[in-house]
């Protein structure tokens, strides 16, 4: 399990031991922990989940998706 998949699950566990229920207008609430975000180093691993499936032809199109985003600027 690399760096990223354990700070994605110990971010799910943190908001789901310690968030808070919020009502949106979708009438499914949410669990929210304000103010967290993940962090890693693009030098030493790529941020992919191992702990959760990803659909290839997602992955690709996002990726694609910031190739094309970096080309305009």
């Amino acid at each position: 399990m690399s760096k990223w998949d354990k700070q994605y699950i110990n971010l799910c566990e943190e908001i789901l031991n310690d968030g808070f229920r919020v009502e949106n207008r979708t009438g499914i609430d949410t669990i929210k922990i304000p103010f967290k975000s993940l962090e890693f180093d693009l030098e030493k691993e790529f941020p992919i989940l191992t702990a959760k499936f990803v659909a290839f032809k997602s992955a690709v199109l996002e990726l694609l998706w910031f190739y094309q985003a970096n080309l305009m600027m």
